[in-house]
């Protein structure tokens, strides 16, 4: 089984979503930088 991770860097954090090849997210992540 194949995953597409999508990671989002931005000013405030970084954000991440693991997918599964039908779309369905499987899990997901937040950090917030100081």
């Amino acid at each position: 089984m194949a995953y597409i991770l999508g990671v989002d860097i931005g000013t405030s954090g970084t954000k991440t979503v693991l997918f599964s090849e039908d779309g369905t997210p499987v899990a997901s992540a937040l950090y917030d930088y100081p």
